[in-house]
């Protein structure tokens, strides 16, 4: 059989060619497919060619549905096709029938980060004679067990179990497909950079394709040790960002610098997502005691570069206040987003750029999410679901896409019945491990059930489906991101942040959250040896604590009040124990040849006073979300064909403004007319630019840039009005 490309959501069978054959029109695949073969079974096997109007088929699908002999497909010439939507679907995506050649795998792993990482390790200690392929443009892959594919995917067939690459080596897989690519922030605006200062501005997480511009993309493990080699250097480092990746960076160029590095943020205070106000503003004073200057409340207007080679001009000005600004000098800036939770994207970037609209790309990239990519035709009702707020795939509690295909960590999302909410899978490095964990488990049931080993030897760990543990667990002693053999420690344990967090920590939801934090003054333990492998038996106490609250429906009365403290305090003694591998009454005596400061600090219950509008506070606007989400209507993604607009009316000599060209001033009155002409054309232009950026653009992203528009939110309502009063007087 020669299966050729992609399996389409119906199938335009034209006639069955040999003797007797039959016109048949458009037959849909699946149980519909299969009953007309039955009806016409001696007619298919003797004819023993069937012919189509694409020749986009899977042999894999085929060879399930027929099982009666050996066809060969051959595609006829296409007549009326050619101007169809879904042929057009197919030119704009640049994409090729998937070759006869390509390479099968057992599993193939999209992405090689914490969840990747994990997957793989999984599957090779519990499938350790399959084949694996991993595909990741930016980390190689440094240890042997898997075949390397340094490239980007371009699409995804799961019908035919087949990946497509932007280099000319295409996959299939046999079992599974596991999509961990992860998240980023949103995209740098680039007409608020200059273009000779793109070569010196590095993203921790790449939200733009590597050949899109100037800009340099490299992975998170290079792009901290650039900071660390350029501090050293004497240069001074910029970092714009509130969450752990861009606190852990600007203690870095601290530590590696003797200039003194700079942290801008939007947000009140550093990690003030997580933490309540009282602990962010303690770790800002812990930052400016490493003469770090925090600028907080601050947002990017442009970043300039008057030369090549020259020092970057950051300007600025305080969110409450636009007036008020100022310029920062350096030599490097790191843009590090937080993408936690709402705070990440999974939209990606792609080469896919509209034919109208290539002229006008400017080194931008054009994005999509999974859905798109996995998309057979503009009539796919689509096996790839993702959420339209922030592009995140839609899995269940076994991470489970569709049939062989699986998504884990930070670019998935999964129904909580905890919690109630579509929480990400895998927030952290030790969740995102611990989901990739799930995911390998469940891609290798079906290998290992139909392994030799597995049928002499039943595995009972693989007998039954794993699922996503609801409360995650965060840990502040590892980067989110680690290379291969690096040193996996972050610098955070230097001002005195040492924290296990379990469950969702939101300072904007008032999460129910556990955590463990110590005081500066314990410095014993950055004297400890790192170890990756967390106390379970710790994890699980807190664990059991969020989930049971204490076994207190609410806290009305003062008897409830009392109660819950004597918890607290209970079980913070338990805790220490756990912790320090002793009993409860053996545990103080472990601590008593250290000062009172080393003492642990109890569990305690704390809740801000702050009103339930503070959860919008910092929402993005969508100008199509207007409804989203009520009676679960528009909240995913869906296909949109990217049409040209009409052009707007060109200038006609001697009409109107474009006069006769017959004196000078006449042919200067054309001249301005036709570019009152081009610039109405690149608007047009850039407002489909603008609307796609929007879509990577996470539904509550870490503030730092000032972007089109924001200008206008510091200006009361009657003062636009006033000003539009104005404007309509003296035009």
């Amino acid at each position: 059989m020669r299966a050729q490309g992609f399996w389409n959501s119906f199938i335009p069978w034209r006639k069955l060619t040999g003797a007797g054959s039959v016109a048949v029109g458009q037959v849909c695949c699946g149980d519909k497919f299969h009953a007309f073969l039955n009806d016409n079974k001696q007619k298919v096997q003797r004819s023993k060619t069937l012919q189509c109007s694409y020749g986009q088929y899977s042999e894999y699908i085929l060879q399930s549905l027929l099982r009666l002999q050996t066809f060969e497909i051959l595609p006829v010439a296409r007549t009326l096709l050619e101007s169809t939507r879904d042929e057009a679907h197919f030119k704009r995506n640049n994409r090729q029938i998937v070759k006869d050649t390509a390479k099968v795998y057992d599993f193939v792993i999209i992405g090689h980060g914490n969840c990747g990482r994990s997957a793989l390790e999984t599957l090779r200690r519990k499938c350790p004679s399959a084949t694996v392929a991993l595909v990741d443009p930016l980390r190689p892959l440094a240890t042997a067990g898997a075949d390397y594919y340094p490239c980007r995917v371009t699409a995804l067939d799961p019908r035919s179990q087949a990946v497509q690459l932007e280099t000319t080596d295409d996959v299939r897989y046999r079992h599974a497909v596991l999509l961990a690519t992860g998240a980023h922030g949103a995209p740098i605006p680039h007409y608020l950079m200059d273009s000779k200062a793109t070569s010196r501005v590095l993203e921790v997480r790449p939200s733009v394709l590597p050949s899109s511009d100037q800009r340099p993309i490299i992975s998170p493990e290079l792009v901290r040790k650039s900071v660390q080699q350029t501090a050293a250097n004497g240069l001074r480092i910029g970092v714009l960002g509130s969450g752990w990746d861009a606190i852990d960076l600007v203690l870095v160029a601290s530590n590696h610098g003797k200039t003194r590095p700079t942290i801008a943020f939007g947000n009140p205070g550093p990690a003030s997502h997580m933490l309540p106000s009282y602990l962010s503003s303690a770790v800002a004073r812990r930052l400016r005691t490493k003469k770090i200057e925090v600028l907080d409340r601050t947002l990017v207007r442009y970043i300039s570069c008057e030369e090549e080679n020259a020092e970057l001009q950051i300007y600025t000005a305080k969110s409450y206040d636009f007036l008020d600004s100022f310029r920062t000098t350096v030599d490097l800036v790191v843009v590090a987003p937080e993408i936690s939770g709402a705070r990440g994207s999974a939209v990606l970037p792609t080469n896919n750029i509209p034919s109208h609209l290539e002229s006008s790309r400017k080194g931008r990239s054009w994005y999509e999410t999974w859905f798109n990519q996995a998309m057979s035709s503009v009539t796919d009702r689509g096996t790839v679901v993702c959420y339209k707020d922030d592009g995140r795939v839609s899995v269940n509690t076994e991470l489970v896409v569709c049939s062989g295909v699986y998504a884990a960590g930070s670019v998935a999302k999964y129904a909580n019945g905890l919690t109630g909410h579509a929480d990400v899978a895998g927030v952290g490095i030790e969740d995102a491990r611990s989901a990739g964990k799930v995911a390998a488990m469940n891609m290798g049931r079906q290998y290992r059930a139909s392994s030799l080993l597995g049928s002499m030897k039943r595995d009972e760990e693989l007998a039954v489906a794993h699922t996503k543990d609801p409360l995650p667990v965060w840990r502040s002693d590892l980067r989110s991101y680690a290379g291969n053999g690096s040193d996996r420690t972050s610098c955070l344990s230097e001002i005195g942040i040492s924290c296990l967090a379990v469950g969702h920590c939101d300072s904007d939801r008032f999460a129910t959250h556990a955590v463990w934090w110590t005081n500066q003054a314990a410095q014993r333990r950055l004297l400890r040896s790192l170890n990756e492998d967390l106390n379970e038996q710790l994890v699980h106490e807190l664990k059991t604590a969020v989930l049971t609250n204490g076994g207190f429906g609410s806290l009305e009365n003062e008897l409830d009040q009392v109660r819950m403290s004597k918890y607290l305090e209970s079980t913070s003694r338990r805790l220490v124990a756990i912790a320090f591998g002793g009993n409860t009454t053996a545990a103080p005596g472990r601590l008593l040849e250290g000062a009172l400061d080393d003492f642990p600090r109890p569990l305690h219950r704390f809740t801000e006073v702050r009103p339930p509008s503070v959860r919008s506070h910092g929402l993005l606007k969508r100008k199509d979300g207007h409804g989203q989400g009520v009676l679960g209507e528009d909240l995913f993604a869906r296909y949109q064909e990217p049409v040209a607009d009409a052009l707007p009316a060109q200038p006609i000599a001697g009409v109107g403004y474009a006069s006769t060209q017959g004196t000078s001033g006449n042919r200067k009155s054309y001249a301005a007319a036709h570019e009152m002409y081009e610039w109405a054309l690149w608007e047009q232009k850039e407002k489909r630019w603008d609307e796609n950026e929007d879509v990577a653009r996470p539904p509550k992203e870490d503030a730092i840039w000032i972007r089109k528009g924001d200008e206008q939110k510091n200006v009361a309502f009657k003062d636009t009005v006033a000003a539009a009063y104005s404007a309509a007087i003296w035009r």
